[in-house]
């Protein structure tokens, strides 16, 4: 930074400064949305353990209601005693009543349970959180829940712990809420009333009808939009495919959704891959398919390829895709000049990489080399390989691969598609490490990139730097 103009540096560091404003107020976002569902997840997981340890679950309620009509039918004036009881006991029917009831009970309950825990630990974070976000919406709809969370500031600074109806916006309260929020005697409950409105803020967020000011993922919407989305509407929408009749939309993608599980629920007790399982972590088990045969094309290309490069190391293959794309180009050096060679610089760089991609670590390899130490990939380590020099590195090889394909062969490059990811742990050192909330600890994640059968790319834990 020193080489360059006051003025160039000012504006390097207030770019800088705003990606990282925007970096963190998306992490802030994902810590309120993270804990709000954990709240609900735990509350729930509690409350389900502690009814079924209650209630005995009645099984075969639809048989006993069947012979306690029958009974009913052939004895009208009979009492009840005499009639029903020796049908279905008494013990059994105050099992049915129990069970009843706890259903109808159980959104309350997990609402009780929900207060508590947020009163006891989380509560304490809403007001920096809410002083440092500015919420929202481009849809009338949630604007109560807007003015809530402005109510909720003034009444933290108030100290109330109850508030009149006309102090909120009735609005924003759910009718499923309505019984934990207000009281008998028509008080607000101020605590419930927080819990009631961050429920509908994490949904809201996701599904992006409530945004947040200066963030990039929860960014405006309609930024994600051309700009001349106003004016070309129509040709967009043709382009798509799609119909401007919300309505019509809505029906179709519900008759879709509709025929697709009629045609699992009936496809489902035939299929002896699939089972669903009655307890456990994992609910549906899915077996394993058996491997394809492979293509005979596919057997001899592997055969050509291991006559001319038999016994190719990684290291060979890491040299090579360097010398073809130029990636080591992007591993730029942190110091404030560079002395190295270039030479010199793109050979350590790749024992480094390679070192690392292979798991060996740096000391063995410069144990292995007479012409390079371990300081001097450790100074290579340290000032080269950053995780956004390691990203820009594997996007240029994959756009590489997709470019170099011959297009007669595996036609255009076509859109690919992502599946869900699958977490390795990993050591906070490896480069690619994160910590992800869902899964638990660090790790790195794992995609399949598949495109029109033509592409695969797979990254795997030491592809994550072997690319």
């Amino acid at each position: 930074m020193r080489r360059h103009s006051s003025e160039h540096r000012l504006g390097l560091f207030a770019l800088y400064l705003m990606v990282r404003k925007t970096q963190m107020i998306d992490r802030v976002i994902d810590l309120l949305v993270e804990q709000i569902h954990r709240i609900n997840a735990k509350s729930k997981r509690k409350v389900i353990r502690d009814i079924s340890r209650e209630i005995e679950k009645v099984h075969g309620k639809e048989r006993l209601l069947a012979e306690i009509a029958v009974a009913s039918m052939e004895y009208p004036e009979g009492r009840i005693c005499d009639v029903i009881y020796p049908v279905a006991g008494q013990q059994k029917l105050s099992a049915i009543v129990k069970e009843y009831r706890s259903k109808g009970a159980l959104d309350h309950q997990i609402q009780i349970r929900m207060r508590s825990s947020y009163a006891s630990h989380y509560r304490r974070m809403l007001p920096p959180l809410l002083s440092v976000l500015q919420f929202r919406s481009n849809n009338a709809t949630w604007r109560p829940v807007l003015d809530g969370l402005a109510c909720i500031e003034k009444l933290h600074k108030a100290g109330k712990r109850f508030a009149a109806e006309d102090e909120v916006p009735m609005g924003a309260i759910p009718a499923k809420w309505r019984g934990s929020v207000v009281d008998d005697k028509g008080r607000v409950n101020v605590i419930s009333f927080e819990l009631c409105l961050l429920t509908q803020l994490r949904e809201r967020i996701r599904a992006k009808e409530v945004w947040v000011v200066g963030a990039d993922r929860y960014r405006n919407p309609d930024e994600d939009l051309p700009k001349d989305f106003s004016e070309r509407r129509e040709t967009y929408y043709e382009e798509l495919r799609l119909t401007r009749d919300a309505e019509a939309f809505v029906a179709e993608v519900k008759t879709t959704l509709e025929d697709e599980l009629r045609q699992l629920n009936a496809w489902l007790p035939t299929n002896d891959k699939v089972r669903l399982r009655w307890g456990g972590k994992n609910r549906i088990s899915v077996s394993p398919f058996e491997p394809a045969s492979e293509p005979k094309g596919l057997i001899a290309l592997k055969a050509e390829i291991t006559r001319r490069w038999p016994m190719t190391g990684l290291l060979d293959a890491l040299k090579e895709a360097a010398l073809g794309t130029g990636y080591l180009d992007r591993f730029e050096t942190a110091a404030t000049r560079e002395v190295l060679a270039p030479d010199i610089r793109d050979q350590r760089l790749l024992l480094c990489l390679y070192g690392l991609g292979t798991n060996a670590g740096l000391k063995r390899i410069a144990g292995g080399l007479a012409d390079v130490s371990h300081d001097e990939l450790l100074h290579i380590r340290r000032n080269y390989i950053h995780p956004a020099a390691l990203r820009a590195a594997c996007t240029h090889v994959a756009d590489a691969t997709l470019g170099i394909r011959n297009t007669a062969v595996w036609g255009e490059a076509g859109t690919a598609c992502a599946a869900d990811s699958t977490k390795f742990g990993a050591w906070d050192r490896n480069l690619m490490s994160e910590w992800h909330a869902r899964y638990g600890g660090r790790g790195v994640m794992i995609y399949w990139h598949v495109e029109r059968q033509a592409t695969c790319i797979y990254l795997a834990v030491e592809a994550l730097l072997l690319f």
